[in-house]
């Protein structure tokens, strides 16, 4: 970008600005709400509008002679500061109009976030060159939330001044789009869940926590999840750090299949029905939206660059990891180490700040407390048994928990002990089919028999 870029007809554009935003209170209120002190490229200019600011913080309008008065005042040393006596007597006479002045100060911002991206790519080149990152896919992810971070934080502060009546006309505006174009969300699979949510699915931004004891089906039910959101035809990342990609293959294809997984890795067992029925399935579910990704021991930031990646090459609306107390924490040197319970807390905190960065819904396996396992008589679990809970319950949208008391038997529960957004809480009858290996709502189960078999 060259220097003549910064300068108009009246010289400086950081000066020009000044001028114009001092030149009255309708001009003052329309740079005031565009501009920030380190939006200026000079230091005198970022002087003279704390100034400014400071007028302000006593209910005083800060017009040109107010804010000179105010610096003349403070002696020789504050006029140097900001920018001398010439410098400052130009004010008097360099401003634009108030029509002028939001393209002014767009212009000031607009430049401002060239500056911050260019001192962001300097420090990001000095780490590399100095090596200075243990994790090279984290390293990438922090890149791209720091960038992510100029903008988004431009946004946060232009939306953070406007006015009650600019935000209920923004959702006036959303309504119709909501109306003409539905809500964005997307749809459990599961009746009776969708109808508690408030969208009528899992909501871009949200964290859903799913507990469950072990051995009762986490995986599977993650995995029906996450089919049926692709089957409805939403792109869906699974991350498994428990299960091989393989296994989740078999266990995804023999549930469509209604065969035993088991027997999908011994071919030579299957009957001609069975491999039949295989290659059918696959022809059916091959271009579903699905990926499947094994994540053993990644850290966060390595999960993050993971979702980046698919967030941009495949548009993807669901995330499902199971399971979150498999996440190991960050290296982080020779720090003194964190409890359990803050490990947890902080992959915790991590994964609902990636759903709102990323604008997806993220749906996070946690295991129960074993304490719960160790009683005689099995019970349903609460939020207090959230193993190393930390601020899981805290940071979800929505906790439910998977309640199976008998796995010799197919009933269960899905209880839906949280819920954010909307006060439907409770339980939703669940049937397990071993042979098909999924999840489906009792009702489904006993009437229509729908599941991954009709996708």
């Amino acid at each position: 970008m060259s220097a003549g870029r910064y300068e108009v007809s009246y010289g400086d554009l950081d000066h020009t600005l000044l001028a114009t935003a001092l030149g009255g209170a309708e001009c003052w209120q329309t740079v005031a709400a565009r501009i920030d002190a380190d939006d200026f490229r000079t230091a005198p200019g970022r002087r003279v509008w704390g100034h400014a600011l400071a007028l302000v913080r006593d209910d005083h309008l800060p017009d040109c002679d107010r804010v000179l008065a105010r610096i003349m005042a403070a002696g020789p040393q504050e006029i140097d500061e900001c920018g001398g006596v010439e410098y400052l007597s130009d004010l008097v006479c360099n401003g634009l109009s108030v029509y002028s002045a939001p393209g002014l100060a767009d212009e000031v911002a607009r430049h401002s976030l060239i500056r911050r991206a260019a001192d962001e790519c300097r420090r990001a080149l000095d780490e590399i060159t100095r090596d200075d990152f243990d994790d090279e896919y984290g390293f990438v992810a922090t890149l791209e939330s720091r960038f992510a971070g100029l903008i988004a934080g431009r946004r946060e502060e232009q939306d953070g001044r406007t006015s009650l009546r600019a935000h209920l006309t923004a959702e006036i505006a959303d309504m119709t789009r909501r109306e003409q174009e539905g809500v964005r969300c997307v749809p459990t699979g599961y009746a009776p869940l969708d109808d508690k949510l408030v969208a009528g699915g899992f909501s871009p931004g949200d964290l859903v926590i799913v507990g469950a004891r072990t051995s009762i089906g986490k995986s599977t039910f993650g995995l029906n999840l996450a089919f049926n959101a692709a089957r409805a035809g939403h792109p869906t990342l699974f991350l498994t750090n428990e299960q091989s990609v393989e296994q989740m293959r078999r266990k995804l294809l023999g549930g469509a299949a209604e065969v035993d997984g088991r027997r999908i890795l011994r071919p030579a067992e299957m009957t001609t029905s069975e491999q039949d029925r295989v290659v059918a399935t696959i022809e059916r579910i091959q271009d579903r939206p699905l990926f499947l990704a094994a994540v053993p021991g990644w850290a966060l930031s390595r999960l993050r660059a993971e979702v980046v990646r698919h967030r941009k090459e495949h548009r993807i609306e669901l995330v499902v990891l199971d399971y979150l107390q498999l996440v190991p924490p960050e290296r982080e040197g020779s720090r003194s180490k964190a409890s359990r319970e803050q490990e947890v807390s902080a992959v915790s905190r991590g994964l609902k700040l990636m759903a709102q960065a990323q604008g997806v819904a993220v749906l996070a396996f946690a295991q129960l407390s074993r304490g719960i396992d160790k009683e005689k008589k099995p019970r349903r679990p609460v939020l207090a048994d959230l193993r190393e809970s930390g601020a899981l319950e805290q940071d979800a949208d929505v906790v439910m928990f998977l309640h199976r008391p008998d796995v010799m038997k197919a009933e269960a529960t899905l209880i839906v002990a949280k819920n954010r957004a909307c006060p439907r809480l409770g339980d939703i009858p669940l049937v397990y089919r071993p042979l098909a290996d999924r999840y489906e709502a009792a009702t489904a189960a006993t009437t229509t028999g729908q599941g991954l078999r009709s996708a």
